[in-house]
């Protein structure tokens, strides 16, 4: 194995919808479930994500870019990210 540094840009080879609550407190501002996409990257990886955005934004082929939300904070009160990718525009 070796590291390998990952593009912030890929496509959208596959998404869906999830009609359910998000597991955890994670919370990405909307209610009534979430996209989850399977993103190939060019460095030959496929990452499977939340996605950003509505049904409408998300098409096979889209170019995606990766962005960092916050989903609350720790015990000492630092902010808690993670990430989720969108539709470049």
């Amino acid at each position: 194995m070796h590291d390998v540094v990952l593009s912030a840009q890929g496509v959208l080879f596959a998404w869906t919808f999830l009609h359910v609550p998000r597991m955890g407190n994670i919370s990405f501002g909307d209610t009534g479930g979430y996209g989850v996409g399977q993103i190939d990257l060019p460095e030959g990886v496929r990452v499977q994500t939340p996605l950003l955005g509505t049904t409408d934004d998300w098409q096979i082929g889209t170019a995606m870019g990766l962005t960092t939300f916050p989903v609350g904070q720790d015990d000492d009160g630092n902010e808690l990210v993670t990430f989720r990718f969108e539709a470049v525009r």
